[in-house]
């Protein structure tokens, strides 16, 4: 009769299974428990691990970053070619003007070169006029002639060929003038009078 009154533990359905893991089982017809991770955890783990979580906020802060650094060197790059055009502009207006210098200098040398040959010029046909002048034999002229071309050598001489006291390499004061009007005894000497 004692072992009558014995219950089974199998089966009581109050206590636990003597198998384990035999609570783990589903019944017929019941959805099992499964601890899935959540979609992207394992690429949320493997960013945990560089520093960094990739969420939908990041993303959205990595483009605007990337975007304004875009803009950043689009920026830059304007500028740059505006400093590049600026220095090209200096520079021709540098170039230009130094060509224009350098045109004026080559007028001026040139302007110069020709007075300096003018000059040489005038000089020379004065010389030779002085020559021709200093030539002339007063001996056969009558003496109107023989007077004024004999003034004329004077004037060029610079003193009165006539009269010794009027030449101022002798020592003479220069006043004497040997009865003349003065203007030709006057010791000036100007080698390079224009006649007309």
């Amino acid at each position: 009769m004692s072992q009558g009154s014995q219950s089974s533990p199998i089966g009581s359905g109050s206590q636990s299974s003597p198998v384990e893991g035999l609570d783990d089982i589903p019944e017929e017809g019941a959805t099992p428990f499964v601890l899935s991770r959540p979609e992207g955890r394992e690429k949320q783990k493997a960013a945990k691990k560089k520093g960094k979580v990739v969420t939908e906020s990041s993303d959205m802060y990595t483009t605007q970053l990337l975007e304004f650094g875009n803009d950043m060197r689009e920026r830059q790059k304007s500028r740059m070619e505006y400093e590049n055009r600026k220095i090209n502009l200096q520079e021709r207006r540098i170039e230009r003007e130094a060509e224009e210098w350098a045109y004026k200098r080559q007028v001026r040398e040139q302007e110069a070169e020709q007075w300096a040959l003018e000059k040489k010029e005038r000089e020379a046909a004065i010389l030779q006029q002085n020559m021709n002048i200093l030539e002339k034999d007063l001996s056969k002229m009558t003496p109107r002639k023989k007077k004024f071309w004999r003034s004329k050598q004077n004037d060029i001489y610079g003193y009165d060929q006539d009269d010794p006291n009027s030449n101022p390499g002798d020592g003479g004061d220069g006043d004497a003038s040997g009865g003349g009007d003065g203007d030709e005894s006057r010791g000036d000497y100007f080698p390079f009078m224009d006649y007309d």
